[in-house]
């Protein structure tokens, strides 16, 4: 994706607010500016490519406050999580599943807003108490990854969870 293509600081009508790309030859790394300097982007639904590289992580003070849901299992990321935590605030959804290249903990990427987690396949590592770092969790598939540890009661004292 060229970088200059994803830039955008509009709230207009006319501003993009979803991406979807999925099921495609798509190929190369996802640019900063897409995560963290597009201002319009709501959805981005990048999964079943050729995508590769690191996830933006977001420098101090920058996040795209639009962004609600990153879907991008089934694609060739690799690295560190990203660091998201309190930049993208309004994002609910983080499906990464079977991106194996994928390593890190956790905890640095669940922002407050996250509803559903869905990393099974990936390389995470860490424990299981980072997940009560995102209270508003409903539903959790981490499977086939290294996490230890025991599921944090906290998560069992917000209704979304216990449905």
């Amino acid at each position: 994706l060229p970088s200059e293509a994803c830039w955008a600081n509009r709230t207009d009508e006319a501003a993009l607010r979803m991406l979807r790309v999925h099921t495609s030859g798509l190929s190369g790394t996802i640019p900063t500016s897409l995560m963290c300097k597009n201002s319009s982007i709501e959805i981005l639904q990048l999964q079943n490519t050729k995508l590769s590289g690191e996830l933006p992580s977001c420098p101090y003070g920058t996040g795209n406050a639009m962004l609600k849901q990153f879907i991008a299992y089934d694609c060739k990321f690799s690295g560190n999580l990203p660091s998201w935590r309190n930049k993208l605030r309004q994002l609910s959804i983080i499906s990464l599943s079977n991106n194996k290249g994928l390593e890190g903990t956790m905890g640095r990427m669940l922002p407050d807003s996250l509803e559903y987690l869905i990393l099974q396949g990936t390389n995470v590592h860490g424990t299981l108490d980072d997940l009560a770092r995102a209270p508003n969790l409903q539903k959790v598939l981490a499977a086939a990854n290294q996490l230890s540890g025991t599921i944090p009661p906290a998560l069992f004292e917000g209704e979304k969870l216990r449905q």
